[in-house]
């Protein structure tokens, strides 16, 4: 039950519906789980991610499906790359976020489940290069001789320079893999471990080459660094992939619930991929009414109810279209059977 009156209830449903927009936090993710018909160990045609359409082609050398990764919940199967086989998704400015930003994105995390079959020589896991006639990479994952873990973000000079983990994969064992840089400091942790926590000021170069997953492909078209290994579970984004623990409805962790979760929350409404910080507060990666109640149970927390409510209403004008209302009335409709 929301605490508070009936009509701060109604208003926040209807706040919720006036802000409520599509999702823009999630970029692509490629689950590479079987298509109907197909086997394990059967060629790799293509993987469209579930996001934003992208997708994934098979190269020359076609992938393979393999054994999923144990721990990722839903996995059926995962990408396996040997011998020179990767997949290669078409350039796009969704993929820097210069469809969108002069700049590109202003952060960006990766998120997968990488597991080596050798780790010999430096192989990639994701590279997007950058312009025509340069090799400079935009963004790179990638694994280095003896369990070496890289990772760079870079402007169009090739700048800064990677940040390398040390020891932190083993061969023939699932790893998963985040990443987080948020315009001025880079993060990646192996297994829920932090491996980096460093200074890290730069922007993404606008790349005009296809990304590899598996691969480096460069600017005059051949490729190389193939990774031999699994990779299951791919996603881009722009917020962090790190669940912290924070109070119930407290999406952005400032230890308040108030009107900017609830702009979170409206932000991811009826998503399927969510994670906290984008208001799934029941793990059960959809936004919905169950987490609404959650946000409206602990709505005020880190202040008086009351005054979190005046201030989240403060120079608020909220238009009463049919939505609004049919929204308000089937509120206070279940309100009222509650009661």
């Amino acid at each position: 039950m929301f605490r508070g009156s009936t009509g701060q209830c109604l208003t926040i449903l209807a706040m919720l519906a006036f802000t409520a927009s599509s999702k823009a936090l999630d970029i692509a993710q490629w689950d590479f789980d079987l298509p109907v018909g197909v086997n394990i160990g059967d060629a790799f045609a293509s993987d469209t991610d579930v996001i934003n359409g992208l997708v994934a082609n098979a190269s020359t050398t076609a992938p393979t499906y393999g054994d999923p990764a144990p721990a990722l919940a839903g996995s059926t199967a995962s990408l396996r790359l040997t011998g020179g086989s990767f997949a290669r998704v078409t350039d796009a400015d969704i993929l820097t976020g210069h469809d969108q930003f002069a700049n590109g994105y202003a952060s960006l995390s990766i998120d997968v489940w990488i597991k080596l079959a050798s780790n010999s020589t430096t192989t990639q896991i994701v590279r997007k290069t950058g312009l025509a006639g340069s090799n400079t990479p935009g963004i790179e994952l990638y694994a280095q001789t003896n369990g070496l873990l890289g990772h760079g973000i870079h402007d169009a000079s090739g700048l800064p320079a990677n940040v390398t983990a040390t020891s932190v994969l083993t061969v023939d064992t699932w790893h998963h893999v985040q990443t987080y840089w948020d315009g001025a400091n880079l993060i990646v942790a192996v297994d829920g471990d932090e491996k980096i926590n460093t200074p890290y000021s730069t922007t993404i170069v606008n790349t005009d080459i296809d990304m590899g997953i598996g691969a480096l492909i460069r600017s005059n078209g051949t490729t190389g660094q193939y990774f031999d290994g699994w990779i299951d579970g791919l996603k881009l984004g722009t917020d962090s992939p790190f669940v912290v623990a924070y109070h119930p409805g407290d999406a952005n962790g400032d230890g308040l619930v108030n009107l900017s979760d609830l702009q979170i929350l409206g932000d991811n409404w009826q998503s399927t991929t969510a994670t906290w910080a984008e208001a799934d507060f029941t793990g059960d990666g959809t936004v919905n009414l169950a987490d609404l109640q959650i946000l409206g149970d602990n709505w005020g927390f880190g202040t008086t109810p009351d005054a979190a409510f005046d201030d989240a209403l403060e120079g608020i004008v909220i238009p009463e279209p049919t939505g609004l209302a049919l929204l308000g009335a089937a509120g206070l409709l279940a309100l009222r059977r509650r009661g």
